[in-house]
């Protein structure tokens, strides 16, 4: 079984999650940058570490319909079994 590592760090980043999420209106944010930073870690990690419903998402390099495809049927997942 391979060893859970802590999460340090990326305070500010936290926050702003936590701000957007708070947002009445709701909000999409959108997470972009180099390979190899940490995106997915921080995405899950926020997600896993408060009590908020919502999933994660990642696009791959595909057509837009073949995105629009993947992106609804993990809506659908999310929204149907909970998962």
């Amino acid at each position: 079984m391979a060893e859970k590592l802590s999460f340090t760090g990326r305070t500010f980043e936290l926050n702003y999650l936590d701000s957007q999420y708070a947002e009445s209106m709701g909000t999409l944010c959108v997470v972009y940058g180099r390979r190899r930073v940490g995106k997915t870690r921080l995405i899950t990690h926020w997600l896993n570490s408060r009590d908020v419903p919502g999933f994660y998402w990642l696009a791959t390099d595909s057509s837009p319909g073949a995105l629009l495809h993947s992106l609804s049927r993990a809506l659908y997942e999310c929204v149907v079994t909970g998962s």
